[in-house]
């Protein structure tokens, strides 16, 4: 980012102004909030939000698989 605002074209270290003028216009917002990793949006009198940072990903579930106690069943004949 440079020390000039009106030449700098980030608007945080993650959100372009370009990115951001794209989400005002195609949301019809004539203004939006920047959090730390978020862009809301007011409608209703409500802030939703609109956009994410992609570098901060949501935190995965992570599937388990069986207990390390688990056996198998042997197939064959009963």
């Amino acid at each position: 980012m440079s020390d000039d605002y009106q030449e700098d074209p980030y608007v945080t270290t993650w959100l372009s102004k370009e990115k951001a003028g794209e989400l005002m216009r195609y949301h019809g917002a004539s203004g939006i909030m920047i959090t730390e990793d978020r862009v809301y949006i007011k409608r209703d009198s409500r802030w939703i939000c609109v956009y994410r940072d992609p570098s901060v990903l949501p935190e995965k579930e992570t599937l388990q698989g069986p207990p390390a106690t688990a056996g198998r069943v042997p197939g064959g004949k009963s």
